[in-house]
């Protein structure tokens, strides 16, 4: 089990990062030091991290889209890669959205916008020169934690917020082995990278001030079988879960849930965090019905679509 692209309505501080990268979700929305425009649109650099709880408050507040070099993504897969954000209230039509991916100077352009966009994949289609995938819709949760989430009961496992990268390294691998995202929808990209970009995203995390770890550990063994990293914006009250995973072999036993709720009472408890988000692909049935049993409640859902050169 492994999830997240997560987060909500205030626009609040940012962590910054030497690596210059801005991460959406378990993606990143990356820099460049080529900086293009379009008429109302943002094309260029970000030089921050910034957590899904901004970027969903620009899907949400602004009506201007936003398209960035991705160059984390361009390195990783050898073609120059970048992200097209269409925001709720995006004032362009399904046809100035297509031409601004005709017009771009990327071999690949990964475009989010609403579910309510029903004709943009038609539209982008009939882009010259681009060919369409409609690879994803992400579904967004948010959870509410004005009152504390009641406790559970662990058995076979302790929590624990400090535990040796390695073994982590390790967790992610196992947790994420097969797993299937917008990558790996698309025969362009390789999907050997998807596990080690997970490793690369988490390390990256741990790096700043405002990432949260709370891992399951076997009691017996002391070994993280399931963790939950997390990331704060203090100035909003409010957090995502950004990755997540349980050792397949230890599914089933009350770790997911125990991770969940505990992240979420030491959130509230330690950072004053009174809004909880996470996301995941809407075809992981399992996950979200166990979002749902928790409490959380569905806030989003945005259509993913690769337009790459023909």
């Amino acid at each position: 089990m492994m999830i997240s692209e997560s987060s909500f309505h205030h626009v609040a501080s940012v962590i910054s990062s030497t690596s210059r990268e801005s991460v959406f979700g378990e993606r990143y929305v990356g820099t460049t030091t080529e900086t293009r425009h379009f008429t109302k649109t943002i094309v260029g650099a970000s030089t921050d991290i910034r957590t899904l709880n901004i970027v969903l408050d620009e899907y949400v507040a602004t009506d201007v889209p936003r398209l960035e070099a991705s160059a984390r993504e361009t390195e990783r897969f050898g073609l120059r890669v970048a992200r097209l954000m269409v925001p709720v209230g995006c004032r362009h039509d399904d046809h100035e959205l297509a031409a601004m991916c005709e017009s771009a100077p990327f071999d690949l352009i990964f475009v989010r916008a609403p579910i309510e966009r029903a004709g943009l994949g038609a539209e982008l289609s009939r882009a010259a020169g681009r060919e369409i995938r409609a690879v994803e819709t992400l579904v967004y949760f948010e959870w509410d934690l004005a009152q504390s989430p009641s406790a559970t009961q662990q058995q076979s496992f302790r929590f624990e917020a400090v535990v040796p990268f390695a073994s982590l390294r390790s967790l992610i691998e196992e947790s994420f082995a097969g797993y299937k995202n917008h990558y790996s929808a698309n025969p362009l990209l390789s999907a050997a990278v998807t596990v080690d970009a997970y490793v690369e995203w988490a390390q990256t995390l741990l790096q700043g001030t405002s990432s949260r770890l709370l891992a399951a550990c076997d009691k017996s063994s002391g070994d993280p079988i399931g963790f939950v990293l997390s990331s704060v914006v203090s100035d909003a009250r409010s957090a995502e879960v950004v990755l997540n995973g349980v050792s397949p072999k230890r599914q089933r036993e009350g770790v997911y849930a125990g991770l969940m709720t505990a992240t979420a009472q030491r959130l509230r408890a330690e950072d004053g965090v009174l809004r909880l988000a996470i996301s995941t692909q809407s075809t992981n049935f399992a996950v979200i019905e166990a979002w749902k049993k928790l409490g959380l409640r569905e806030s989003l859902r945005l259509n993913t679509f690769h337009v790459s050169r023909a």
